[in-house]
């Protein structure tokens, strides 16, 4: 139900990006925010393991509800109300109409199809972080090393969008897109041999480098389509 309800969030943040941000200075400002979000998983994660092991996980479950209730303030006190988009016609649309109309918008383009379809890549490889915490177990570790483990993705996020962003010129950042997305997948598969828990940590942190595309994908995808 939490992520249910963050979906409208996510979207509501990326069309009022795109309104502060205007042109080249909204993919500098989605690539600063990226870092930003990911830098704060790396303390989390690390500082969520240190507190889990310290504090019970319900109290830990408290903790995190405040954070959003902070959030919650913060967004309704400092963030501008805009208006949404002008129609061509008076009625609002339905929920269905308005998901149809989306989804007709963005298969019947091939490059918005492509960037979305990347996107949903994500799936693959985000699914090793939910079972961080058995796997961690099967390997020996301790509770730390499970906020290890989920930290180390976005370490190497936040690595490849610096890498990415300063060795890569805008427009050969989207013809790389594709070896991006396999460097995220492949390594792993190394998994499968059963390494020791340092290797792992360093294939997820390996595998959160590639998945620095998923800035430019996200990126490119905003811009291309209308208000």
């Amino acid at each position: 139900c939490t992520v249910l309800l963050g979906s409208p969030f996510n979207s509501a943040r990326s069309a009022l990006m795109a309104d502060v941000l205007p042109g080249d200075t909204y993919v500098g400002g989605t690539s600063l925010g990226n870092i930003t979000y990911q830098a704060s998983q790396i303390l989390g994660f690390v500082a969520g393991g240190a507190v889990v092991a310290v504090l019970d996980p319900a109290r830990t479950l408290g903790l995190d509800a405040a954070t959003f209730v902070l959030s919650a303030g913060i967004v309704s006190i400092w963030v501008k109300g805009r208006a949404a988009p002008a129609r061509d016609e008076d009625e609002r649309p339905s929920l269905w109409r308005a998901m149809l109309g989306g989804a007709t918008l963005v298969f019947r383009s091939p490059l918005l199809r492509t960037l979305l379809l990347f996107g949903w890549l994500a799936g693959f490889y985000i699914l090793p972080e939910g079972l961080a915490a058995p796997y961690v177990h099967s390997l020996g570790g301790k509770t730390l090393d499970v906020g290890l483990l989920m930290a180390a993705m976005p370490i190497g996020t936040v690595i490849g969008a610096f890498v990415f962003g300063r060795l890569v010129p805008p427009s050969g950042r989207v013809r790389v897109m594709g070896w991006m997305a396999m460097l995220t997948c492949a390594p792993l598969v190394v998994c499968a041999a059963h390494p020791p828990l340092w290797v792992v940590l360093a294939l997820f942190a390996l595998s959160g480098v590639g998945a620095a595309y998923q800035l430019v994908a996200a990126s490119a995808f905003i811009v291309s389509v209308p208000n």
